[in-house]
């Protein structure tokens, strides 16, 4: 079963009572499941979230009598409509439960015997079986049944009046719990029989068998009980119009614009954020992004770079004439630096036929994947400062060079002297938070 209806011009409401899509009663004899189906699953968006109230005649199930295991809903597909419930509400929409008879939460099977003189069980659901009890039960919602069936109904709001009047029919009452967020909407004798939860979820008393063979008379109440559904809701929307802004007071003016100004400034400070944000990418990336960044970083202090790779070595620092001055090899590392790194720089500067007085910097990201600073800020090991000096290779962390750089930024450095530090004869060159560079060698 399943319509589009067309509610206060452009609504659109989608009446898909999910229970007759899995095993509907064969009375209802509507063969439509397939158009119900894609009404709810077009545009490849989540169902249902088109449309501004889904409806479930949903205790049809539970009050009428059919045998064991074809009148509950599988517990995971429930879990899916519920779910699916929720997404609408999140986009805004509606979600409405038509009850006729929804049995004791504490009644459980009963038995009967059919005409070949069979016993089966009679099904009155759980609270767990249907969409409406799912609902209450999760909100601390109690309900008895009544021992007739009341069919006048009170409305507390005048939205409902005319959906009551012709279709409400219904066996429960209901207790909502203190602190409830929703309302009654309407009663039987002071006690509450419908209501509606969160602005979004709406419990209906409504005349289903009724309905069973009149697919018309079915349709006009579903269309009523929509309309009902969405006049409230549009008339208790606390949401303002798109136009409000548009109405102001003269003092309201002056706030504007101090808003506009400041927003105008805020944009500036974020872009000025990812500029820096950006700068520290050398700290965690790896391969030919760290690369690039390292080479990004450098031309920030107006530090010279070429980038060849004609022997896999990664960049060349320039010096003030444009030649190369250093041979130099990112790495980005889980740990610290190994022996092997460092060889990689003489292994260059090997073929290209380089001198070994020619200067050699490894820049390296130190322990990547850190969680922590204090877990990134690990010293390098003596054995590796020898190693380098011995192959007169520069050790820099990515650390080191951001601290460096932000130096050089302050005024409190030169970028030359990272130039200078590379005819030192290899090392260690830490930067330390707070304090002097230090040149670490064996």
């Amino acid at each position: 079963m399943g319509q589009a209806v067309e509610v206060s011009g452009k609504v659109r409401v989608l009446i898909h009572g999910i229970e007759f899509l899995v095993e509907k009663p064969k009375s209802w004899g509507w063969e439509d499941e397939t158009h119900a189906w894609t009404l709810g699953r077009r545009r490849g968006g989540p169902p249902w979230t088109n449309f501004d109230l889904v409806l479930f005649p949903d205790s049809v199930f539970c009050g009428n009598r059919h045998r064991a295991g074809r009148s509950a809903l599988d517990s995971d597909l429930l879990l899916a409509r519920v779910k699916e419930a929720r997404n609408l509400a999140d986009q805004g929409g509606a979600a409405c439960c038509l009850y006729q008879h929804i049995p004791d939460r504490y009644d459980r099977l009963k038995s009967v015997r059919g005409e070949s003189g069979v016993t089966y069980p009679e099904v009155y659901e759980p609270a767990d079986r249907c969409v409406s009890t799912a609902y209450m039960a999760e909100l601390g919602i109690d309900w008895r049944e009544t021992p007739r069936g009341l069919t006048t109904h009170t409305s507390v709001r005048p939205e409902f009046d005319q959906f009551l009047r012709d279709y409400a029919a219904g066996n429960n009452t209901f207790r909502l719990p203190e602190g409830f967020d929703g309302c009654t909407l309407c009663t039987h004798d002071g006690s509450t029989t419908g209501f509606q939860h969160g602005g979004w979820l709406f419990l209906l008393p409504c005349h289903l068998e009724a309905l069973c063979n009149a697919e018309d008379r079915a349709h006009a109440a579903f269309q009523a009980a929509a309309t009902a559904v969405l006049s409230y809701r549009r008339n208790t929307s606390v949401d303002p119009p798109p136009w409000i802004d548009d109405v102001r007071f003269t003092a309201e003016e002056p706030l504007h614009e101090a808003r506009s100004t400041l927003q105008g400034q805020l944009a500036g400070v974020q872009a000025s954020i990812a500029e820096f944000a950006r700068f520290k990418r050398v700290l965690y990336l790896g391969d030919d992004p760290l690369v690039d960044s390292v080479k990004e970083l450098l031309g920030w202090i107006e530090i010279q770079t070429r980038r060849e790779e004609r022997y896999r070595e990664d960049l060349w620092l320039l010096g003030a004439d444009g030649q190369p001055a250093a041979i130099v090899e990112v790495k980005g590392v889980s740990a610290n630096v190994q022996g092997r790194h460092v060889l990689q720089v003489p292994q260059h500067r090997e073929q290209y036929g380089l001198e070994e007085g020619f200067p050699g910097l490894l820049v390296a990201n130190t322990f990547r994947t850190a969680t922590s600073l204090a877990a990134k800020d690990v010293q390098i090991e003596l054995k590796i400062i020898q190693h380098a000096c011995y192959h007169n290779v520069l050790v820099l962390r990515t650390l080191d060079l951001f601290r460096f750089v932000d130096r050089v930024r302050q005024d409190l450095v030169q970028a030359a002297e990272l130039l200078q530090q590379l005819g030192s004869g290899g090392g260690w060159l830490e930067v330390p938070p707070e304090g002097p560079t230090r040149l670490h060698q064996a």
